[in-house]
């Protein structure tokens, strides 16, 4: 691997430092970032910001075993730097001195010209601990690099294959693409995206789930790859592409995609049915925007609108809706792998809010439905209180909802349900349950 460059390592100081002060998101920042870098800074920039990301709770656990006096908040900043070297040192070839020097040198960078001596002495007692015993972190919170109730919440809920799903959620994601069928054949996109590919060592496969996927194990950079601008496809996880199959939409169907940002799904439902006649709902217009810019991208049509889900006597129109796809906000602990400061993020006093609005949000789309509509609830959580168990209270309590049994082969059956927990078929975790209407006419 090439070494990063100076410039490379303090902008991964910085936006590591937005995610842990700030809590911005690498989906916020790093696109931006990676704008102004070629094509091999700014793979370093996601390697570096990723990976510390990734390992930050095992390394501020180390940091602590190194350190007498732990750092203040309001230098965050250094401890970013620390956290960085530290990676860089563990996992990567860069040579040892390098990473020291290139590191120490950042705080007059940082404005904290008082830490250089603090970082170079800490790397140096971090580089003379790992050649000599190594430098132990007990615990399986520090091991796999969660916070303490997040390995509670998945041991209990996952006793059998919690290891593996810390195991995974380590992991690199792959890129995988959506293929877009009113554009291109899979099976003929493939042979060119290969074509594209040769001389890299990418390797491309057919994905085990979502019919149009194709998974690519390293990432690249998908501007440059054929049929972009065209809209031969999309960038959505294999889990992810179930969604719209498994609303199964028909041809002139009233549809709603709530929470539909950043427009995956919106689009995926388009490219299996252009004919419908679809809403799509998100709260914030910042996040709005991506959605008209992906419809835009791919030559398709929706209506969107800026609206919160659940207040629905603010932007229902009393026309039912066929089918709902509701892609409800979660803990997202299943793609720890493809957002690793999740683990940084989240809290958990998160969880109580996440579960109560997503009982508001089925509650009150389930108003919207049509007598013999369907509704299909996802999430990108492995927690059974957002997904099982939240559906077998929405059923306890609605006497004209009934389950749809998802007949598949993949993940695995659930009380209510299927899970697919992350890494199995090579895809992140997710969670889908069907419901369907059976009686009652729609509330006006």
């Amino acid at each position: 691997m090439v070494e990063p460059t100076a410039d490379v390592r303090l902008t991964a100081v910085r936006l590591l430092t937005s995610v842990v002060r700030d809590g911005k998101s690498f989906g916020e920042l790093l696109p931006a970032a990676q704008e102004t870098l070629d094509t091999r800074n700014a793979a370093l920039l996601q390697e570096l910001t990723f990976g510390a990301a990734r390992w930050s709770y095992q390394l501020d656990a180390q940091l602590r075993l190194l350190q007498k006096k732990p750092l203040r908040n309001k230098d965050s900043d250094v401890k970013m730097v620390l956290w960085l070297a530290m990676y860089e040192i563990e996992h990567m070839r860069t040579p040892d001195y390098a990473v020291v020097s290139s590191y120490a040198g950042l705080t007059k960078k940082l404005r904290k010209v008082w830490a250089k001596a603090m970082v170079n002495a800490t790397l140096r007692e971090f580089i003379r601990r790992r050649q000599d015993d190594g430098l132990p972190v007990p615990g399986t919170a520090a091991r796999y690099s969660l916070p303490a109730w997040m390995v509670d919440e998945i041991s209990r809920d996952w006793p059998a294959q919690a290891e593996q799903v810390f195991t995974d959620g380590n992991t690199r994601a792959p890129l995988v693409l959506r293929i877009n069928r009113r554009a291109v054949d899979r099976d003929t996109y493939l042979p060119q995206l290969r074509a594209a590919l040769d001389g890299t060592d990418t390797q491309v496969v057919a994905g085990e789930l979502g019919r149009q996927s194709l998974v690519l194990d390293k990432s690249v950079r998908i501007t440059g790859l054929p049929g972009f601008e065209a809209g031969w496809f999309s960038v959505q996880d294999s889990a992810a592409q179930l969604a719209a199959e498994l609303l199964d939409p028909q041809s002139g169907e009233h549809v709603l995609d709530a929470c539909a940002a950043p427009g995956g799904k919106t689009c995926h439902l388009l490219e299996i049915q252009q004919s419908l006649q679809l809403l799509a709902i998100d709260s914030s217009q910042a996040r709005l925007q991506r959605v008209h810019q992906n419809l835009q991208r791919l030559n398709l049509t929706a209506r969107c609108l800026c609206a919160d889900a659940s207040e629905v006597d603010h932007w229902w129109d009393k026309q039912a809706f066929d089918a709902i796809l509701l892609d409800a906000p979660c803990s997202a602990l299943g793609v720890l792998r493809r957002h690793p400061e999740i683990r940084l993020l989240r809290r958990e006093s998160d969880l109580d809010a996440l579960q109560r609005m997503q009982a508001k949000l089925l509650s009150a789309l389930w108003r919207t439905l049509k007598p013999g509509g369907r509704l299909v609830y996802a999430t990108c959580s492995v927690l059974k209180r957002e997904n099982e168990q939240q559906i077998g209270q929405f059923l306890r309590h609605n006497d004209d909802a009934t389950e749809q049994v998802i007949d598949a082969d993949w993940g695995q059956p659930c009380e209510f349900g299927r899970q697919i927990l992350p890494g199995q078929h090579g895809a992140d975790g997710f969670y889908y349950a069907i419901l369907t209407k059976t009686r009652h006419e729609v509330s006006a």
